[in-house]
């Protein structure tokens, strides 16, 4: 939703800083990997052999993750987009039609057993930061070489950072905003609440508020429109 009007100006039209943010759950970290019997084991491998990638299409991080290895960065990646979910993903990959994906939350990967009997190898992760357990696998933002290649990882990366957003409409009293967000920032701290997370195999990773919600779209707003349209032109080029 925060990235719509950039990415899609001609269907979403609304202006991301005019809504009250109240909190984001949590930070959903999104990862590409491959399988286990695929060629390329590795991102530094895909820079001279070929790795066949699936994913929905141009707008899920699947395959605009991969338009941007591919056409910014050099890698052979061949992209096949059309699967309805990220799930037919997963049996595409058991049936061996692709070989990795892209643009996948790491919480869905973790309700299967495909790591724990090493079924699938991770071989980047997206976002600004690692996830806590994956330090030794490379972040994609780290592979700009500039700042305009920066921002445009960044805006994809948005849906890492703020991954279940809770808002209200514009013209909302400041008062009633400012309880919403308090009681939203107390939920996502509740023993109880925390603990049914856990028992649901998902994970509560760094809840944003409101405010620092807002401080996000504010950034959004300010990145430079020839950043922006590069990254459509990218995009729309495989649509």
């Amino acid at each position: 939703m925060l990235t719509a009007p950039f990415l899609n100006p001609g269907a979403a039209d609304f202006d991301v800083t005019k809504f009250n943010w109240i909190g984001n759950v949590t930070r959903d970290k999104y990862v590409g990997y491959v399988w286990h019997t695929a060629p390329v084991q590795s991102l530094a491998e895909a820079k001279t052999r070929q790795l066949v990638v699936g994913g929905t299409s141009v707008g899920g991080l699947g395959i605009d993750g991969a338009i941007v290895l591919k056409e910014i960065f050099g890698y052979k990646l061949k992209i096949v987009s059309g699967y309805k979910t990220s799930n037919e993903v997963k049996i595409a990959l058991e049936r061996g039609e692709v070989e990795g994906t892209l643009g996948n939350a790491l919480s869905s990967l973790n309700q299967t057993d495909w790591l724990a009997k090493k079924l699938v190898r991770i071989i980047v992760q997206h976002g600004s930061s690692k996830h806590r357990e994956l330090a030794d696998v490379p972040l994609l933002r780290d592979f700009a070489r500039d700042d305009a290649e920066r921002q445009m990882i960044d805006i994809l990366n948005v849906r890492d950072e703020i991954t279940r957003p809770y808002l209200a409409p514009p013209g909302i009293p400041p008062a009633r905003l400012d309880i919403l967000r308090r009681a939203f920032d107390a939920a996502v701290r509740d023993p109880a609440f925390l603990a049914d997370v856990r028992r649901q195999r998902l994970e509560v990773e760094g809840p944003s508020t409101g405010e620092e919600i807002a401080a996000v779209a504010d950034k959004l707003a300010r990145t430079p429109p020839a950043v922006v349209e590069r990254l459509v032109a990218l995009l729309s080029g495989y649509k």
